[in-house]
């Protein structure tokens, strides 16, 4: 969890990196509140509805264990440590 104080900063860092990167960035801040949705709902929803090809995280901790999930669906790319983890493309005919 970020602090309220750095959100914005971490916010604005993502946002830089994924230019830096030649992402088309939309600043789509998903924050994830488990008493309204599970983190993999509330990030599936947030890809459907803006179509991200992207997930810039600040690091691998922000969504642990839903990180092959995600990587089912979009690229996912780390503030700290700028790592990118290549979209995982599911053979055709396996379950997605």
């Amino acid at each position: 969890m970020i602090p309220t104080a750095d959100r914005e900063r971490v916010e604005n860092e993502m946002a830089e990196l994924g230019a830096r990167l030649g992402r088309a960035v939309d600043v789509t801040t998903v924050v994830i509140d488990p008493s309204v949705a599970g983190p993999w709902a509330t990030i599936a929803a947030a890809l459907g509805r803006t179509r991200a090809t992207d997930l810039i995280v600040p690091n691998l901790a922000h969504v642990e264990g839903i990180e092959t999930l995600i990587r089912e669906r979009a690229q996912l790319i780390t503030l700290t440590g700028e790592r990118i983890l290549q979209r995982i493309h599911l053979r055709a005919g396996a379950s997605e």
